[in-house]
């Protein structure tokens, strides 16, 4: 048996020669795209800031940046043990406003799948509870602030009687605030454990 060869028909022979002429074509192509430099770019300068001509209080000459208080420097009315009490009273009043329903709502989606719509209702109104929760350590802070800057002046020997009634309404705020934050604790960790 002899082969033979036989010439390709037309349209192979058509398509063969278009692919030796396409394919260079093809990959030139791919040099054309727009992609981006791996040069790292250069960094942003900073707008300069223009010094004012005379230093206004509470700013450093030349910068916008404030100056830091000095430790023991507190607002008048953060330093007053009442108003810190009171706010964390009021703090301590809408945690227990939301407790009930978000105990509802937690006890509701107690089963439900993570990710659910009773979960993730039930996750918003916990969210809220803590929210209340923080502020109430906030106002507990204060009142930690307040204790020490008040432990340091007796140390400096400050031992008036007027120092000793402010003592004496620190140490009263801070317990009532310390309790009113543990059984705020208490109640998110229940509450989380369910969830």
């Amino acid at each position: 048996m002899r082969l033979t060869c036989r010439p390709a028909p037309p349209i192979r022979r058509l398509f063969g020669r278009l692919g030796v002429v396409a394919a260079p074509l093809a990959l030139g192509a791919c040099g054309i795209a727009d992609y981006p430099s791996l040069q790292t770019p250069a960094a942003p300068q900073p707008a300069a800031i223009p010094s004012p001509a005379t230093p206004s209080p509470g700013r450093i000459t030349g910068s916008a940046v404030p100056v830091v208080a000095t430790p023991g420097a507190m607002p008048s009315a953060a330093a007053d043990p009442a108003a810190l009490l009171a706010s964390g009273t009021a703090a301590y009043g809408a945690f227990v406003a939301r407790r009930a329903a978000a105990e509802a709502l937690v006890a509701a989606a107690a089963h439900a799948a993570p990710g659910s719509e009773a979960w993730a209702v039930a996750t918003v109104a916990l969210g809220a509870l803590t929210d209340s929760h923080g502020q109430t350590a906030a106002a507990l802070a204060g009142l930690e602030r307040l204790y020490t800057d008040d432990q340091l002046a007796r140390a400096d020997g400050d031992a008036t009687p007027e120092a000793d009634a402010h003592t004496a309404a620190i140490d009263d705020a801070r317990a009532q605030v310390q309790a009113m934050m543990d059984d705020e604790s208490v109640v998110l960790d229940r509450l989380g454990e369910s969830l």
